[in-house]
């Protein structure tokens, strides 16, 4: 069996791990798997075989690792881990490559903001006015919207030196259609409307001043004859 499909055994202090690799799987790779099980921030570790650095950006095959071989997963300073940049290259459809080199502690929105000046257009400015939702490719993983370009790093998606080849996009939102639909009222709203429909009921007709009542029969008076009517009050 040769050295590329057998496990890579990565030590950290007095403890050992079996990870398992593939042929093209890079070292960077096999460091993030590593430092998942040892519980490490990848951004500030790195791998060793003999006290020297292997390269992350090489593959399980081209690494020459022999059989049976054991890297140590060392810890950087914290300086040394600020220093560590890596190259990235932007494809985006229909357009020319940029390229920019930022430090693998760096969000991704951060490194599209500043890829931004290279291109000379907004991959992340003003996108969420627009109705529009970015997306990043790298190694087959997509990073879509801007809550995860922004607590995604490099070093997280096992970019912690060399050169990274990530792939643009940008879709439209979907929560835009809804929006359009309903800011348009419906006709039969607006035939509803009190403002344009006529009136239901016709207006009240003002009410007939009551008749004045008659004034009592006149009582007869002693010779029989009807007496004379009181004059009305005013």
């Amino acid at each position: 069996t040769s050295a590329s499909e057998m496990p890579i055994v990565v030590e950290r202090g007095l403890t050992k791990k079996s990870i398992s690799t593939t042929p093209g799987m890079s070292l960077a790779e096999v460091m993030i798997t590593a430092c998942d099980q040892f519980g490490a921030d990848p951004a500030r570790c790195v791998l060793r075989y003999k006290k020297k650095d292997l390269d992350l950006t090489l593959s399980v095959r081209l690494a020459n690792l022999p059989n049976g071989a054991t890297a140590e997963l060392c810890e950087l300073t914290a300086e040394d881990a600020a220093a560590r940049m890596v190259s990235v290259a932007l494809q985006r459809e229909g357009e020319q490559r940029v390229q920019t080199e930022i430090a693998c502690t760096s969000s991704l929105w951060s490194m599209l903001e500043r890829l931004e000046v290279h291109t000379g257009s907004s991959l992340v400015t003003g996108v969420t006015s627009r109705g529009e939702i970015p997306n990043l490719v790298f190694m087959n993983k997509a990073i879509e919207g801007e809550e995860q370009l922004r607590r995604t790093t490099l070093a997280q998606l096992g970019a912690v030196a060399g050169s990274a080849l990530m792939k643009y996009s940008c879709k439209p939102s979907s929560a835009a259609a809804p929006a359009t639909a309903t800011a348009q009222p419906s006709s039969d709203k607006a035939a509803a409307s009190p403002s344009s429909a006529p009136d239901s009921q016709p207006p009240t007709a003002p009410a007939a001043p009551s008749a004045a009542p008659f004034p009592p029969a006149p009582a007869p008076d002693a010779s029989g004859g009807a007496a004379a009517p009181e004059p009305p009050v005013p």
